[in-house]
């Protein structure tokens, strides 16, 4: 479940970073977040005894460790909360359209 998420998050957020809706940055942000949760949920899928020796390897860092790891989070957790923040202040960009006629 976690792997159809992560490519139907990483789909969306290829798809913001080509509208410029919100600030490329952020979109990219979100982007690679994304892949990284699709990424390991696929490694999880297709390696379960090495992903659950790795978790239970995981449980026993210490506080420092523990941190480097939440690095798979974070861009994904960073994005959720500066797009709140974004679109309460500034919004979405919509591009204006040019009449012709």
């Amino acid at each position: 479940m976690l792997l159809f998420a992560g490519l139907g998050s990483t789909t969306y957020m290829y798809l913001m970073v080509r509208a410029r809706y919100i600030p490329t940055a952020l979109a990219v942000l979100a982007l690679a977040g994304s892949a990284l949760v699709g990424l390991v949920a696929l490694v999880r899928m297709l390696f379960p005894a090495m992903a659950a020796s790795a978790f239970a390897a995981v449980r026993t860092l210490s506080a420092t460790a523990l941190a480097l790891a939440a690095v798979i989070i974070l861009p994904v957790l960073a994005f959720e909360i500066l797009l709140g923040f974004w679109l309460v202040v500034k919004g979405v960009r919509i591009p204006e359209h040019s009449e012709s006629s």
